[in-house]
C-alpha cells in the first residue's frame, strides 16, 4: 500500500490490485508477546516499547496489536 495525501483525504493505492482501494484505520494498543500484557511507550530508550510485568525492552517485530 502507498500512502497519498491529497488535499481532501488520504488515498491508499494497492500495488497487487493496481487500483485504489478502501482502506480503514483502526485504533490498536501494544501487548506483550510473553505475557499479553499492555506495553508502555518509552521515548528514553530510543522509542521502544517496555514492558513492566516482564521487565524488558520489547522489540517492534514481537509485539502483538489489538484493537482497543
Amino acid at each position: 500500500m502507498m500512502k497519498e495525501l491529497t488535499p481532501e483525504k488520504v488515498r491508499f493505492f494497492c500495488m497487487q490490485c493496481d487500483s485504489y482501494t478502501p482502506y480503514d484505520e483502526l485504533d490498536v494498543e501494544p501487548f506483550c508477546p510473553e505475557c499479553h500484557k499492555k506495553l508502555q511507550f518509552c521515548a528514553k530508550c530510543s522509542s521502544a516499547f517496555f514492558c513492566d510485568t516482564c521487565n524488558a525492552i520489547i522489540s517492534r517485530k514481537k509485539i502483538v496489536w489489538k484493537e482497543e
